[in-house]
């Protein structure tokens, strides 16, 4: 199927929709309770940390679902469309460095904010986006078997490494 005769399916956009919600809660839930819990959190706040796991358990899914739908409907490369994802990233990332909570402030901080491992899904959505045009190209010539190959060799990576 060509991606251009994919059109945008209302159904398909409502669940995107919900992943984001439950991606936002997701978020909200680790915020009160940081990760990791360990044992003797456990025995301290039994109810915090069920509450904490539970949270996990019924939202983490949102995210690899919001991911797998981005992908069907593709990703369309424009210089100009990742320039204005950075300038978003970094504008409300200096915005969230003005808080008083967040005690040292500076360009360090905001270079160490992204190389640390804290912005992991941005960096990954960076180099998703420029790898875009070859998945695409890719994703419309290769055929069913190659494909389907790829795929259980991606998972097979993915799984044991």
């Amino acid at each position: 199927m060509k991606r251009e005769s994919i059109k945008r399916k209302t159904n398909l956009e409502l669940l995107r929709i919900v992943c984001m919600f439950l991606i936002l809660i997701l978020h909200a839930a680790n915020a009160f309770d940081p990760w990791p819990i360990d044992q003797s959190k456990v025995l301290q706040e039994p109810l915090v940390c069920f509450a904490s796991f539970f949270f996990e358990a019924l939202t983490i899914v949102a995210v690899n679902a919001f991911v797998l739908l981005s992908g069907y409907f593709g990703i369309k490369f424009s210089f100009q469309r990742l320039l204005s994802f950075i300038f978003q990233v970094f504008f409300f990332s200096v915005l969230l460095m003005m808080l008083p909570s967040c005690g040292e402030k500076g360009l360090r901080q905001l270079w160490d904010i992204f190389t640390s491992g804290q912005y992991w899904y941005v960096n990954a959505y960076i180099i998703l986006f420029i790898l875009s045009p070859a998945l695409n190209l890719f994703a419309e010539k290769a055929s069913r078997m190659t494909f389907k190959d790829v795929l259980l060799a991606y998972f097979l990576m993915q799984t044991f490494f």
